[in-house]
């Protein structure tokens, strides 16, 4: 009977191993893992307004103004490299930031030029900012990026 006791503490234990193993890695893919998980975009699934990082290359190619949200920091750390980037975010210079770029945002339509909006998963101020480009009755279509600075940062010629 003594075995038989050793046997299942034993046993025990390494389910308690076990368990906090797993624990541990499902800590671990969720902060390190999972952020940098994104699932395919598909334009046809997406409400009006919102557009996928390959449809956005493909139909738009180097006809894009990039519109970043993200806050100054952010901005600062790393962008867009290709293209026409602004930083417009809703801060207290957010209205110096608009008006210094209406007149680009103008231009852009009249060269045959979209405007994607962007941010990244700490904000949700992209779909505010398109918003409120739309509310200025641009000529060039305006879309918020699907994925944001994620889905543009795993794309290596656009990241910086």
């Amino acid at each position: 009977m003594n075995k038989f006791k050793e046997t299942v503490l034993e046993a025990l234990h390494l389910g308690v191993y076990v368990v906090l193993l797993a624990i541990g890695l499902a800590y671990v893919d969720s902060k390190w893992l999972a952020p940098h998980r994104i699932p395919p975009c598909h334009q046809d699934q997406l409400p009006k307004g919102k557009i996928c990082l390959t449809t956005v290359l493909e139909t738009w190619g180097d006809k894009v103004i990039w519109i970043d949200a993200r806050n100054q920091d952010a901005f600062e750390r790393g962008t867009i490299k290709r293209g026409k980037v602004l930083s417009i975010r809703n801060d207290e210079n957010a209205a110096n930031l608009l008006m210094e770029a209406l007149p680009v945002l103008h231009q852009a339509g009249i060269e045959g030029k979209c405007i994607v909006v962007f941010c990244d998963r700490s904000c949700n101020s992209a779909t505010e900012i398109a918003n409120t480009l739309r509310s200025y009755q641009l000529q060039a279509p305006i879309y918020v990026l699907e994925g944001g600075w994620d889905e543009i940062r795993r794309s290596s010629s656009l990241a910086s």
